[in-house]
């Protein structure tokens, strides 16, 4: 007879035959700094209405104005598995303005965040799928300096934004380069309303996104 022993050991021996292997998590992108460059695109989301000026009969109106700009930065990634974070020191410069138009006289232009500098951290998922994008997801504190800013309208020294983009890796000799699109959306309004600014008196609410293309190397 076949003992109990000498099937339970054909079976093992058979099981053991259809283990796969388990695959190791591969490495995201490369750890360390580095820097990246692009084209950003300044886009004010303003409530704007055309009032009299006290004590005038001159009508002032206002409209948003977006404007492209440039955006550099230093990064530093940290990888595991499928996930990479990227906090980041970026600047950026965009001329994105609101203009002021008092019956066709004493036209002017109104500066909002002309140049900051930001702090963003980025979280970022690369799926295990051939010719797949990366995914993007990060939160933008974004500070102010009023020696850039317009005198009217008033606005604040800090904004913040919240992140999501796509990208891919485009191999570079041994390193290797990444491009992103990103698109930046205002979470906070940065008009600072004053009583006396007679420019800004139809402006109510002002908020600021960003759309960006950049390239990223490391």
């Amino acid at each position: 007879m076949i003992s109990l022993a000498s099937i339970a050991q054909d079976t093992l021996a058979v099981d053991s035959t259809k283990v796969k292997k388990v695959k190791k998590p591969k490495k995201a992108v490369a750890n360390g700094f580095g820097l990246s460059m692009g084209l950003i695109y300044g886009m004010l989301r303003a409530e704007t209405e055309a009032k009299f000026i006290p004590n005038s009969n001159k009508i002032v109106k206002s409209e948003p104005v977006n404007k492209t700009g440039v955006s550099a930065a230093i990064f530093y990634e940290y990888s595991w598995s499928k996930w990479t974070l990227r906090p980041a020191v970026e600047a950026n410069l965009a001329l994105a303005h609101i203009k002021y138009d008092v019956e066709r006289f004493n036209d002017e232009e109104g500066y909002i965040f002309p140049l900051t500098i930001d702090l963003p951290v980025s979280l970022m998922y690369h799926p295990e799928k051939k010719n797949w994008p990366s995914f993007m997801i990060g939160a933008r504190p974004i500070f102010n300096s009023d020696q850039f800013s317009s005198i009217h309208p008033k606005t604040a020294n800090f904004a913040f934004n919240g992140d999501v983009g796509i990208s891919y890796v485009i191999p570079a000799g041994k390193n290797k380069m990444r491009i992103e699109l990103v698109y930046s959306y205002g979470f906070i309004d940065v008009l600072k309303k004053e009583e006396n600014d007679t420019y800004s008196i139809g402006v109510n609410h002002i908020y600021r996104d960003i759309l960006g293309l950049k390239l990223y190397f490391n």
